[in-house]
């Protein structure tokens, strides 16, 4: 990392953890979200990040400079808006119960509520703030689980610091926001969180929550790669589906984003159940989802917490990536 960089990412970490944090605690939730997205334009000044976010999502896009650049600050701003919502939340100063939560196509979900059978929500880094939905008492009636990578150990390294302490603050919003207990169950490199899950699944109506677009390391394991949201190439997990054909659990997907008015909207998909034998590859199973998620960023590429490539192109008439 160089000095530039080092010195976005210091404003990064200055600004949530001496502005937006304060700001949280005192300001009214629409003026602390409003100045966060203030935020944002400090970080136009430096040379490393956001000129080079700009021309990929105008080219990724097709957008005007007006338009892309709209793109790049709300983008950017995202962070800072999920940030400020999870403090809301530890500070109890936020009331998740007075949030508006719209599903759409429910007919499977509402099959799997009722059978009271234990399943895998997938879905993707959609944003902290609409995942908390995804939690309500009303949503998964059952024990609430969230899958997540474990954290990266401390390094001298700015961007690793800015990363857990944001990180850590999500998790910790998570884990009790509803007033109930979310349990956390972190995937590493030993198996001990993949027999926790095994065994959450092995019970009745248990739901265990899985970002499977997640970063993965092509040496390890049940690594699959593809083409992804404007990326050519991307490394993914395996695990949930085969943790679905392990324990004989339907995976169900869940698009869901934030309107402009506050609603988090959850949009699910039809359940795959995995037959035994099943024709079906794990690459194939995954394919369908991917797919699904892939083209959620590309019709809200501002609810999409990852860096978006330039690799390929989307195409809103027809609504999907080409390249």
């Amino acid at each position: 990392m160089n000095a530039a960089q080092a010195a976005e990412e210091a404003v990064r970490y200055m600004s949530l953890r001496l502005v937006l944090a304060p700001a949280a605690a005192v300001l009214p939730k629409k003026w602390a979200i409003k100045l966060g997205q203030a935020l944002v334009w400090p970080l136009l000044c430096f040379p490393q990040t956001a000129p080079r976010l700009y021309w990929q999502l105008r080219a990724t896009f097709g957008t005007s400079r007006l338009q892309a650049l709209r793109l790049l600050l709300g983008w950017l701003g995202l962070g800072y808006r999920d940030f400020v919502v999870s403090k809301r939340v530890l500070q109890r100063r936020e009331d998740l119960f007075a949030w508006k939560i719209e599903e759409r196509n429910t007919e499977g979900i509402d099959q799997l509520r009722r059978s009271n059978e234990s399943y895998i929500i997938a879905t993707g880094h959609f944003g902290f703030t609409s995942s908390y939905g995804l939690f309500a008492p009303s949503v998964t009636w059952g024990h609430a689980v969230r899958v997540v990578k474990s954290v990266p150990a401390p390094r001298s390294n700015m961007a690793t610091v800015r990363l857990r302490y944001q990180f850590r603050t999500h998790l910790k919003a998570g884990a009790t926001c509803w007033r109930r207990r979310c349990e956390l169950v972190a995937i590493g490199s030993d198996l001990q969180g993949v027999q926790t899950l095994y065994d959450h699944l092995s019970q009745r109506g248990n739901a265990v929550v899985i970002d499977v677009d997640a970063w993965w390391e092509k040496s390890q394991g049940g690594s699959y790669e593809r083409a992804y949201a404007g990326r050519g190439h991307r490394v993914f997990a395996t695990g949930a589906v085969e943790l679905a054909r392990l324990t004989h659990c339907p995976i169900i997907s869940c698009v869901h984003w934030l309107e402009p008015d506050g609603t988090v909207v959850l949009d699910w998909g039809t359940p795959i159940r995995i037959a035994d034998p099943d024709s079906r590859t794990d690459q194939d199973i995954m394919d369908v989802l991917l797919d699904r998620f892939e083209t959620a960023i590309g019709n809200r590429p501002m609810q999409f917490a990852f860096e978006i490539g330039a690799d390929r192109r989307w195409n809103a008439i027809r609504g999907q990536w080409e390249g």
